[in-house]
């Protein structure tokens, strides 16, 4: 919930959202505080439900939210609010199990996760209020993964200024929680505005009293408990669990046996995939992971994770493993569109693993399942034509295990020939380190050093050659990193501020050196010898001057957003900082102590 706010948002749009089945999670949901309560509602579809009862004084209310951290809902305190952020001026209670279970009522007045004098997330009676809750709990199932708060408060309260009061009227809702207990910044966070004193009903409900869809799932005080063999929010959608399909198989024994296989090959040091072709059509897969958090393989249009065919799974809190065919297709975060299941009405595809099993076993996470060569299923999945290498993408993260993960903290592609066992394999982070050593030896080194030369040392006759040729090698490293960027991203990448900005560097800097020739060719030497003429032509010298300082100091604020974008660590991004501030403060540095002493050269 913390509230570092969005300066890391660029970095965090790629996650994955792995759905174990379709339905579980909204069942996970339901189930702890079924029953409890005479209202129900789906705040969001795998993330969060909400139950309360109304009294004449008080609200009953309990939240599960869809996360092992704490969980948090409250009240803004007034519809309509023109405020940066969701969760500011809120009245919230909040729930975590630290140290041990504890439950309070804050006001969060500042995007942040601490409390910093009156603000940030705050306590009532840190600010001078009061304790406004009854009673309080927080609960947790590690087998589902999912927490529940629940708490007892009164409806009008005599804290003002810290309490929002609930009336019989639209109220504006928040909720939000972690996947950890240390308050730190939401995993899932949404707001809604509904009346708590007007009962829900279910979704497309006759009357209230039954879900809609072919299950005709029950329904629970608002809130749909389907039949056995359907899922989603309104008990519409077949849940692949159920199903004979989606089972666990006998056919597959749950370890990796490695001489099972005729082929393997090895992405990084800790992800093995092995295969065999067991007839004219039918291929088994199984990989084994040094992680116990979710992995993913399949076939890919071009060795980039969007638009791959991908086999998704992970070792649940059960110890029993979970397998969904999904579809990459956009780079987001939450639910589908984004990765989706192929039978997700936005794919039209089918189910098309034919059995699966796996293991969790010393740390490990152990999947192997099989499916055809050619599904027939021409929405969802990818073909494995006979002799041909097929492009691949792999993936994992290191200890984040479904059903709601975070982004893959390892991933490649490559291709296969999944008939001779000839693989070539990219290890899309040795990509990305080698993309940004050359961009930072380009424009954080070279660059500063090229232009350092052309504007104070001119006095000497090399220094043409040594400008000319220190920018040259510098666009030589910057046409490499740009081709290796390719190879771990496609165009519809480029949408993100540092991908966008990158775009605009590389045209920049392919720009630069034909202003600066055109510079050269049109130089008077009347400019330096007449008095008379001596000024400086806005094009092309000018121009050049602009975009070469305009393109560096957009280069180093844009390897800053790709450190960011890619996770580097907190140590490197400081060590950048420093390094670059250095340089910048350098170059102003000595421009201002040239002007001070005299002519800087130019």
């Amino acid at each position: 919930m913390a509230l570092f706010r969005k300066v890391l948002i660029c970095g965090i749009i790629l996650s994955f959202l792995l759905q174990g089945t379709i339905g579980d999670v909204n069942k996970n949901l339901l189930n702890p505080l079924n029953g409890q309560y005479n209202n129900c509602l789906l705040l969001q579809s795998n993330l969060a439900m909400a139950f309360w009862n109304i009294n004449s004084t008080h609200l009953e209310m309990g939240v599960v939210a869809n996360g092992q951290g704490f969980v948090a809902a409250g009240f803004k305190s007034y519809i309509g609010t023109t405020s940066t952020g969701i969760m500011l001026n809120s009245d919230v209670i909040l729930g975590s199990m630290a140290t041990t279970p504890n439950v309070d009522d804050y006001w969060i007045s500042g995007a942040q996760q601490i409390c910093a004098g009156p603000n940030g997330v705050c306590t009532d009676t840190s600010r001078g209020g009061t304790r406004n809750i009854i009673s309080g709990s927080i609960n947790r199932d590690t087998s589902t993964g999912v927490s529940w708060l629940q708490f007892t408060r009164l409806l009008l309260s005599p804290d003002v200024g810290h309490d929002v009061n609930i009336s019989n009227q639209p109220t504006q809702m928040i909720w939000s929680f972690g996947t950890t207990d240390p308050l730190a910044y939401h995993f899932g966070r949404n707001y809604l505005t509904l009346n708590l004193f007007t009962p829900p009903i279910c979704p497309n409900g006759t009357n209230g009293l039954t879900c809609s869809g072919p299950g005709q799932g029950n329904c629970s005080f608002g809130c749909c408990a389907c039949e056995p063999g359907w899922g989603g929010p309104s008990c519409s959608s077949i849940d692949i669990a159920a199903t004979t399909g989606g089972q666990v198989s006998d056919e597959l024994t749950p370890d990796i046996v490695k001489t099972d296989y005729d082929f393997s090959t090895s992405f990084d040091s800790k992800y093995t995939l092995y295969w065999k072709v067991l007839d004219k059509d039918t291929i088994e897969f199984a990989v084994d992971c040094d992680c116990t958090g979710w992995v993913a393989f399949g076939p890919s249009p071009d060795g980039n994770m969007f638009g791959t065919d991908a086999v998704l799974g992970y070792i649940k809190g059960d110890g029993t493993p979970s397998i969904n065919d999904y579809k990459i297709g956009t780079e987001r975060s939450g639910t589908c569109p984004g990765v989706c299941p192929d039978t997700d009405p936005s794919v039209g595809g089918t189910y098309d693993i034919l059995a699966f099993n796996g293991n969790g076993n010393n740390g490990r996470t152990q999947l192997k399942w099989r499916r055809k060569l050619d599904t027939l299923d021409t929405k969802g999945d990818l073909v494995i034509t006979k002799g041909k290498a097929s492009n691949i993408a792999w993936s994992y993260n290191q200890d984040q295990k479904g059903p709601l993960l975070q982004k893959h903290s390892n991933k490649g592609g490559g291709s296969i020939n999944f008939f001779t066992g000839k693989a070539t394999a990219i290890n899309l982070q040795d990509l990305q380190k080698t993309h940004g050593s050359l961009m930072f030896i380009a424009w954080a080194i070279l660059v500063p050093f090229a232009n350092f030369v052309a504007r104070y040392l001119k006095r000497f006759g090399w220094w043409f050659n040594v400008h000319r040729g220190v920018n040259g090698l510098a666009m030589l490293l910057m046409v490499i990193a740009f081709i290796i960027a390719v190879k771990f991203t496609t165009l519809q990448h480029f949408e993100t501020p540092h991908k966008a900005i990158g775009i605009i560097v590389v045209i920049l800097g392919f720009t630069q050196p034909f202003i600066g020739t055109l510079a050269d060719l049109w130089f008077d030497i009347k400019r330096i010898t007449d008095p008379a003429t001596n000024s400086t032509p806005m094009y092309p010298d000018i121009t050049h001057w602009v975009v070469g300082y305009l393109s560096w100091l957009l280069a180093m604020i844009n390897i800053f957003l790709g450190l960011i974008a890619y996770h580097a660590s907190l140590g490197v991004k400081v060590v950048y900082i420093l390094g670059g501030g250095a340089v910048i403060a350098a170059s102003l540095g000595y421009f201002v102590y040239k002007l001070v002493v005299g002519k800087s050269g130019h």
